[in-house]
């Protein structure tokens, strides 16, 4: 956290060694947890519970290494930070499908009690992915971030666009394609004003 910390205050050079090392430190966490999911799935196994179980795996933001900028995880929105594992597997949810759509932490909880046959609360937030797990077809997503700050900056994805929206600087709006950009570089918000309007109409109205 201090090297962060350090990193960001501008105290610290990012050198290709360091950068190397906090990756290195943050990989044997991951193996860690790899480790003790593997145990826990070994012991459910073993209780011939496994097939009867709904196992998802997910996380509540990434990692950044410098990317744009930012060391560790917070109050950014690039992919670093926001594109994040999701795998589910359970009874009779067919296997081997990949979904390319995004979606969203909030999904999960609707996701569950549809799975498990139980009514969702009225009004309760995100969809299920029921449909998407089976291949279903629907109208595309698009899924929400947010930073944790009242009238903090907010970014809304869709398949291979995605629109920044910096509430009180300058420029407002950044417009990336994912497709393309992958490191989301260059701004399209001049080019596509139209597009910037309508995205940011979804953002409003979901939000």
């Amino acid at each position: 956290l201090q090297t962060k910390r350090a990193l960001m205050e501008g105290r610290l050079s990012p050198s290709a060694e360091l950068i190397g090392n906090m990756k290195a430190s943050y990989a044997r966490r991951l193996r860690y947890l790899d480790e003790k999911l593997e145990e826990l799935f070994v012991q459910l196994d073993q209780r011939n519970q496994l097939k009867n179980t709904l196992v998802i795996i997910s996380s509540d933001h990434g990692e950044g290494f410098g990317e744009h900028g930012w060391y560790g995880h917070g109050d950014f929105l690039h992919q670093e930070a926001i594109h994040v594992p999701l795998i589910i597997r359970g009874p009779d949810i067919p296997q081997g499908i990949r979904v390319e759509e995004p979606v969203q932490n909030i999904d999960l909880f609707p996701t569950i009690l549809h799975l498990l046959s139980l009514k969702a609360p009225a009004g309760i937030q995100g969809q299920s992915l029921v449909p998407l797990l089976f291949g279903w077809s629907e109208d595309p997503r698009v899924a929400v971030s947010e930073v944790d700050v009242p009238e903090g900056d907010r970014c809304l994805v869709s398949l291979s666009t995605k629109l920044f929206w910096y509430r009180g600087r300058q420029p407002e709006f950044r417009l990336v394609d994912l497709d393309t950009d992958p490191m989301e570089n260059q701004n399209r918000a001049d080019q596509e004003a139209e597009l910037v309007l309508d995205l940011r109409n979804r953002l409003l109205d979901l939000i």
